[in-house]
């Protein structure tokens, strides 16, 4: 490991940290992702803002009401709504407003399990859609993405019943009085949750402060900004903005009924530590979700899962053929400590940790450590926004859609992560929601004259992944999904076309993992 805080020529102050210590600092370019653990100058990070906690609320438990918080707020002013209707409750966090954005930022939600209980992973689900008289079935063959996200544009349940309001994007999730006792973590980064790109930092002119590390203060400014212009999206690092730290990455392959276990570096972990993951058959197509190009669900039977135990992670794989998985385990943030006095400390291992002004200095958490050398970060190399019409490539197939759009970047021997959002339209064809990605497959029990089995549904969306580029589909000219229709004794598969969940665009971040961590 190798820490460097100063000044490059032509750029003004950095800091990097260089996983190996040949690696020189200020010649290396910033696109050998996989030589940094940190680099200020590359100004794009997946940052996590925040860590949230929900569960079925019995204060705003009346049938017919929305709720909005701090009291005395509405709709256009709360951080924190509720939407109850029956046994259901939604509950929406507003990130935008919470953290002074412009634009939504990405909520990520996940089931919150206990320290050494198993948490589901990806499977594969088959939804029946219609029935045949004989018992014969058409739907489709489902799968979903490790995490749900999803930005809605009203608050409510049940238009006409109680306040169905639109406004701006929230972070939603749905709880009832059934599984009350469930928990879900919100997890909200740094990162657009539409069009809106991520700020780059606005160049400064010569003279000016790049790096602001003192007993009170802690700024490091993207590229060649200025910690004093005042604009916190020209800061890669603050006092109040605390980066993704990784604590454990890379690449497993699980054979059937095998797990693996990996140790992350750093304090224990707890309930809150995120493990993200992508999952895909060995020797086969990395899709993001994981696809289910087969007819049968028996012919690929994902299962896969995972335990956080307080010094490791355990990797399951319960299906019925190898899987590959490459994760990523980021800590979580905690609560900040006050009552010290050092920032930038050496520790008796040598490596270097930089944290808040006035935490403390025998026991910071996550939520105080600005910069550890033991940790990396994850980079974004490529990200952007595809609008529907960009899909001018032939797909790779009509189980993957009927059209892509591709998109290249150089890989200097990092491993890519990739996310990616769908924006979608409802029944009507109007913009409603940006949702995680979901991968359906059409199936048929019954005779399927036209070949419409075997095609991703409408609201589908497959991206193919590579070291160097990802291919995203679409499948906007497919059916949404399949009918029984009757013609005598004969049962066939009928197409039905719909507007709703049909993709108007994609939001995608691609991350550099290095390696050996």
């Amino acid at each position: 490991m190798r820490l460097f805080i100063g000044f490059k020529p032509g750029v003004g102050g950095v800091v990097k940290v260089m996983k190996n210590n040949g690696d020189d600092p200020l010649t290396t370019p910033n696109t050998d992702y996989s030589k940094f653990l940190f680099n200020s100058e590359a100004g794009k990070i997946g940052y996590i803002k925040g860590f949230d906690v929900e569960q079925f609320n019995w204060t705003y438990n009346d049938q017919y009401a929305n709720f909005y918080l701090p009291s005395g707020t509405g709709p256009e002013s709360c951080d924190k709504a509720y939407a109850a209707y029956g046994s259901l409750q939604n509950v929406y966090l507003f990130p935008r407003r919470k953290f002074g954005r412009s634009y939504p930022l990405v909520t990520e939600t996940r089931l919150q399990v206990a320290l050494g209980a198993r948490n589901a992973g990806p499977r594969v689900s088959w939804v029946p859609d219609d029935t045949a008289p004989n018992g014969a079935k058409v739907g489709r063959n489902v799968s979903y993405p490790t995490y749900e996200m999803r930005n809605e544009r009203r608050i409510g349940i049940t238009e006409g019943i109680m306040d169905y309001i639109t406004l701006a994007e929230a972070a939603m999730i749905r709880t009832s009085r059934n599984a009350a006792s469930r928990k879900i973590t919100m997890i909200t980064y740094d990162l657009p949750a539409d069009e809106a790109p991520i700020p780059a930092g606005t160049p400064a002119g010569s003279g000016s402060r790049s790096v602001l590390i003192n007993p009170t203060t802690v700024k490091v400014a993207k590229g060649s900004a200025s910690v004093d212009s005042g604009d916190p999206d020209d800061l890669i690092m603050d006092s109040d903005i605390v980066p993704l730290k990784i604590a454990k990455a890379g690449r497993e392959v699980l054979a059937a009924g095998q797990y693996v276990d990996v140790f992350p570096s750093g304090p224990a972990l707890t309930t809150e530590t995120y493990v993200d993951y992508m999952v895909w058959p060995t020797g086969g197509v990395t899709a993001v979700p994981q696809h289910i190009p087969q007819l049968s669900l028996t012919d690929q039977n994902y299962n896969f899962e995972y335990e956080i135990h307080a010094n490791k992670v355990r990797l399951v794989n319960n299906g019925d053929r190898s899987l590959t998985v490459t994760y990523v385990i980021t800590r979580d943030d905690g609560e900040k400590t006050t009552g010290g006095g050092k920032v930038m400390e050496t520790l008796p291992d040598g490596h270097v940790r930089i944290k808040r002004p006035g935490s403390s200095d025998t026991n910071p958490t996550d939520a105080d450590v600005l910069l550890d050398t033991r940790l990396a970060y994850m980079p974004i190399i490529a990200d952007g926004y595809l609008d529907a019409s960009d899909f001018n490539e032939a797909a790779s197939g009509i189980a993957y859609g009927d059209r892509a759009k591709t998109i290249s970047f150089s890989n200097d021997g990092f491993i890519p992560f990739l996310k990616y959002y769908v924006k979608r339209r409802d029944r009507n064809g109007n913009f409603y929601a940006w949702t995680s990605p979901k991968t359906m497959v059409l199936r048929s029990e019954v005779y399927d004259p036209d070949g419409w089995a075997g095609r991703q549904a409408s609201d589908g969306t497959v991206a193919v992944l590579t070291d160097n580029s990802v291919k995203f589909h679409m499948a906007l000219g497919h059916p949404h999904r399949l009918e029984v229709s009757t013609g005598g004794s004969l049962y066939t598969a009928s197409p039905v076309f719909s507007n709703y969940d049909k993709p108007m665009g994609i939001r995608y971040f691609v991350f550099a993992i290095p390696t050996n961590l």
